[in-house]
C-alpha cells in the first residue's frame, strides 16, 4: 500500500514552488522598474535646465533603441531584438544617475571654492588649531 504525502515532494508541489517564485521576483522586477522611472522623472523635473543636452540626448537614444528593436523583432521574427528597448532604458537611466551625481552638492559648501577657503584662511588665528610648543 503506497502512502501519498510520505515526506517526498510530488511534481505538482515542485511546480507550485517554481510558479510561486516566479511570481514572486515579477513582482520585484516590477516594483524596481517602477523605481527607476519614478527617478528617470524626477531627474527631468529637477535639472532639465542645467543638464538638458545629456538627458535628451539619452532619451532619444531609449526611443530609437526601443523603435529598432520592435522593428527588427517584427522584420525577422525574434523576440532577441527586444531587448534593446530594455538597454536603451538602462542607458537613460545610468544617465540620470551620473548627472544626479555631477551635480549633487553633498559635503560642499555653496558659494566658496575650495581655493579661496584654503588661501584666504587665517590659520594662525584659528581657535581650533592647537598651538605647537
Amino acid at each position: 500500500m503506497a502512502r501519498h504525502g510520505s515526506g517526498s515532494s510530488s511534481d505538482g508541489d515542485l511546480g507550485g514552488a517554481v510558479g510561486g517564485g516566479l511570481v514572486v521576483l515579477a513582482i520585484i522586477a516590477i516594483y524596481i522598474l517602477v523605481r527607476m522611472t519614478v527617478y528617470i522623472l524626477q531627474t527631468f523635473v529637477k535639472y532639465r535646465k542645467v543638464a538638458a543636452k545629456p538627458l535628451w540626448s539619452s532619451l532619444y537614444a531609449f526611443v530609437l533603441l526601443s523603435l529598432l528593436g520592435g522593428v527588427l523583432s517584427m522584420l525577422f521574427d525574434n523576440q532577441g531584438f527586444s531587448s534593446l528597448g530594455g538597454v536603451g532604458f538602462l542607458l537613460l537611466f545610468l544617465t540620470c544617475v551620473v548627472v544626479q551625481r555631477q551635480h549633487a552638492n553633498t559635503f560642499m559648501v555653496e558659494d566658496m571654492s575650495i581655493k579661496e577657503a584654503i588661501l584666504h584662511r587665517k590659520w594662525w588665528a584659528d581657535e581650533t588649531t592647537p598651538i605647537a610648543a
